[in-house]
């Protein structure tokens, strides 16, 4: 079963987006690292998907290589939600470590918190990825892209002469033909993604409808089902996400919205005589109001938020085993249909008034968690920024916010967290400081710290048994096991970035971040890594434009590895021994002395050419992930072997990727 599971995650990473020529490098504003689409959609080894790409800026990491979900300065991507054009998406990915389930052509910029996030975002310990559509289009604009394993279709257009600007693309992962052949009909999948959205200007103001959805549907199987005498087993994956929001933005600053949300994910797993199946769904109703207004006051200028927002979720649990003693033996079925109804709320102010060189942003928040026939909780988080500019050389910035969030997990099950409200939400304290300068030639260099206590998490950090069986228990043992996982911690560390530009040709950027996080151990009365954490990561991407519509760009990864706990797909940590009868054997450590996967360095490239064709631009591309064959290892395999005098040895090896993975490519693009 094990197996099955792993080679799903495994496989479905590969799957791939589309590609564009970078724009203008990465620029930080007040709080935010805000990056052009552009830039995210050609760096290398990324294969055009911008989520992934954001993985190689400061204090980011990815769960498994370059794939998946973001690991924000050692937290569970959980911790950091993503949002949509203001619209919160609970699991931005397809197939869990897939691509984004959004299109890049659609992305204007990435506005990357990596702490101290706004008071307008609450119900989170991490950051923020806050991801913006394009605010204004010109005529029509249309994108094609086609890969070898999607196809994608956008559209931007300003039409009728009410100036309604329509944004529009759908995306086809087409990998059933390609998995069954690959894998002789043990793999299909069914993956895609939509998204829409129309504004329509009124008076002073504007109405957008704003539609998100995502499908995907995966089947792996080993083994003749109507084989009894051979070892059959399945895993099944069915997960839905829809996301609907009408807003309303008026020209003196309000702005109001209504929006519904689904997110399913139904598995199902087993084999000739076992089974077991998942099925949960939650739906979101969420209405939020926000006004802004800037003025002066006192000869300064002022900026003024104030806001609130709620929502009632609604959740629903279908949990069910079936096992079968014997082949011919009825079968034994076991059911439990937990559901869940709450309501998450807050409100917010925020002042940010400007004197001379100096910005000071403070702000308070109160979020509010029931779920029904609970008590309610109440979270009272004020924050503050501060921006001292004194000259085009220099900018010091610091700040410190309060944060909290119900239990946090690394694979998301709708609904977990609202049925989980009552066992309280983590509590951190984010705290930064930094320094940006601009020396000469097109050069910035920042240098940001941080230092995070943690007085109380709750999260399930990975894919481990000993953690989920929460899931399948019956309510109160599983709120007691959740609730016994609640600890203590810290997070700490030190984040360098230099980016240049120089001229229309060079561009690239280099990012190192230190990053400790640790959370305490009741049975060693200690504190031990996080399951997630990687202390060093280096990460430089460079592009240079030749002439004739050319452009090479290259991307170093050094990362160290994570803790080897012995959680799933991460083998636990051994040392040399001896067993009972004093042959040489592998022993267990315990986990206050587990060692660490090894280190990577990995070589990504990308070559393109672009042609240009009147109003229409076509460009192929080259990209190539894992370019210097370095195996990222996520686990050890250790075992035993004979030397050539037949003694017998210990042996140990690595398991993961390390081959590369080569994407090519085609875009058109018609501007008018």
């Amino acid at each position: 079963m094990r197996t099955c599971i792993a080679l799903l995650i495994l496989t479905l990473g590969a799957q791939v987006s589309a590609a564009e020529p970078t724009d203008p490098p990465p620029d930080a504003t007040q709080e935010a690292l805000s990056i052009p689409g552009g830039a995210l959609r050609s760096v290398p080894g990324t294969w055009g998907d911008p989520l992934r790409a954001l993985g190689r800026f400061p204090g980011a990491t990815t769960v498994i290589g370059g794939m998946g979900p973001l690991v924000v300065r050692g937290r569970l991507p959980d911790a950091t939600p993503t949002y949509v054009d203001g619209v919160r998406v609970s699991w931005p990915f397809h197939a869990l470590v897939g691509p984004a389930a959004i299109s890049p052509e659609l992305l204007d910029r990435a506005d990357y918190y990596r702490g101290e996030a706004p008071a307008r975002f609450g119900f989170l310990t991490g950051g923020v990825i806050d991801l913006h559509l394009p605010e204004r289009v010109l005529g029509t604009s249309a994108f094609a892209d086609l890969d070898l394993l999607t196809a994608r279709a956008t559209v931007l257009s300003s039409v009728g002469p009410l100036g309604t600007r329509v944004l529009a693309s759908a995306a086809a992962l087409y990998t059933p033909w390609l998995a069954s052949r690959a894998s002789n009909g043990a793999l299909e999948a069914n993956l895609g993604d939509w998204q829409l959205s129309v504004a329509q200007p009124l008076g002073d103001g504007e109405l957008r409808l704003l539609w998100l959805g995502a499908y995907d549907g995966v089947d792996l199987t080993q083994g003749d089902p109507l084989d009894l005498l051979e070892q059959y087993s399945f895993a099944r994956a069915r997960a839905q996400m829809q996301r609907v929001d009408l807003r309303w933005r008026s020209g003196n600053g309000l702005e109001a919205s209504l929006g519904y949300g689904l997110d399913r994910l139904a598995l199902a797993a087993g084999g000739a005589v076992n089974q077991s199946d998942l099925e949960a769904a939650e739906r979101t109703l969420q209405a939020r109001v926000r006004w802004t207004r800037s003025m002066i006051a006192l000869g300064r200028r002022v900026r003024m938020e104030l806001g609130a927002e709620v929502e009632r979720r609604q959740a629903g649990f279908e949990l069910g085993a079936l096992v079968r003693p014997q082949p011919d033996e009825p079968p034994v079925t076991v059911a439990y249909r937990p559901s869940a109804a709450g309501v998450l709320s807050g409100a917010w102010a925020q002042l940010s008034g400007t004197d001379g060189a100096l910005t000071v942003t403070p702000g308070v928040r109160v979020s509010t968690a029931h779920l029904a026939f609970h008590d309610t909780e109440v979270a009272f988080e004020p924050r503050l920024w501060v921006d001292y500019r004194g000259s085009d050389a220099y900018e010091v910035h610091g700040g410190a916010g309060w944060y909290h969030q119900p239990v946090t997990t690394l694979v998301p099950l709708p609904g977990f967290q609202l049925l989980h409200l009552p066992e309280g939400m983590s509590s951190v304290l984010q705290t930064s400081a930094g320094v940006t300068l601009h020396p000469a030639l097109g050069l910035d260099v920042g240098v940001d710290g941080y230092f995070d206590p943690m007085f109380r998490v709750v999260e399930l950090p990975v894919l481990d048994p000993a953690a989920y069986t929460a899931v399948f228990a019956d309510a109160a043992d599983s709120a007691a096991r959740v609730a016994a996982r609640a600890t203590q911690g810290s997070a700490m560390g030190l984040e360098v970035f230099l980016r240049t530009s120089a001229g229309d040709r060079l561009r690239g950027w280099l990012s190192y971040s230190f990053q400790r996080s640790a959370r305490a151990d009741p049975a060693l009365s200690k504190e031990l890594p996080f399951a997630l954490e990687q202390s060093h990561v280096v990460n430089a991407v460079l592009e240079y434009r030749l002439p004739g519509g050319w452009t090479l760009s290259g991307a170093a990864l050094l990362r160290t590895g994570a803790p080897e706990y012995g959680n799933w797909l991460v083998s636990p940590s051994m040392r040399e021994g001896t067993d009972a009868t004093g042959a040489a054997a592998w022993v267990r450590v315990p986990p206050g002395e587990a060692g660490r996967l090894p280190l990577l360095f990995r070589l990504d490239a990308r070559a393109s050419k672009a042609f240009d064709l009147d109003r229409l631009r076509l460009e192929v591309w080259l990209d190539v992930y894992d370019l210097n064959l370095a195996r990222d290892a996520v686990s050890y395999s250790y075992g035993t072997g004979q030397d050539a005098s037949g003694q017998r040895v210990l042996t140990r090896g690595q398991t993961g990727l390390w081959y590369p993975l080569p994407m090519l490519g085609v875009r058109g693009a018609y501007r008018p």
